[in-house]
């Protein structure tokens, strides 16, 4: 933990910034890590957190029907990228949101992203012919919200990396918590999938 001090000639400000997050006291005021505004061009790597499993992967047992892995090497975009693994289970679905503070979903603000006119993503299949979905925003349902909500596909993928991207010129961008998530089901993928992300970035 770095602990910085700031003096002026009437306030102090004290800024903690542990690895999770940032705390800031202005003039004695607690100030929360998610009114800390986020500028593009960024990426979501270390400003979102793949913390947000839905369907299969929400279960106890989710870790049975959903593999992530963010530091995977192999084959990647620019290494490290993510690999994900979806066997169906019971529920039929399975997703994870990409979220801001880690697992959030709507209990703490989210954060303001200034500057964005897109979010860029690439991705491949295993094997080529794997349907996923894609999401920026959407959580709705808490008291804090996501301030914009896009979807992109079904997207039948290839085995080869292919560039996909959000148009984000008229998104109100002013509370972002759910910064991108994948979605995918049992109906288009049968036997379940592996698939690869890389480079997700707000531009």
């Amino acid at each position: 933990m770095r602990i910085l001090s700031i003096a002026t000639s009437r306030w102090f400000v004290w800024i903690v910034a542990p690895l999770t997050g940032a705390l800031l006291w202005y003039g004695g005021v607690r100030v929360q890590a998610g009114a800390l505004p986020l500028k593009a061009p960024c990426c979501i790597a270390n400003n979102f957190y793949p913390s947000g499993w839905m369907g299969d992967g929400a279960d106890e047992s989710g870790t049975k029907y959903v593999q992530l892995n963010d530091q995977w090497k192999d084959g990647c975009h620019t290494a490290p990228c993510i690999r994900v693994s979806y066997e169906p289970g019971p529920k039929g679905w399975a997703g994870v949101y990409w979220q801001y503070p880690d697992g959030n979903w709507g209990e703490k603000p989210g954060r303001e992203l200034k500057g964005a006119t897109k979010l860029e993503f690439w991705a491949k299949g295993e094997r080529g012919g794997e349907v996923v979905s894609f999401k920026v925003g959407g959580i709705n349902s808490l008291q804090h919200q996501d301030s914009l909500e896009k979807s992109l596909g079904p997207v039948i993928l290839t085995n080869d990396w292919q560039k996909y991207d959000f148009d984000l010129g008229e998104a109100n961008t002013s509370s972002v918590i759910g910064a991108f998530a994948w979605i995918a089901n049992r109906d288009g993928n049968p036997n379940g999938l592996t698939f690869y992300l890389d480079d997700i970035c707000f531009k």
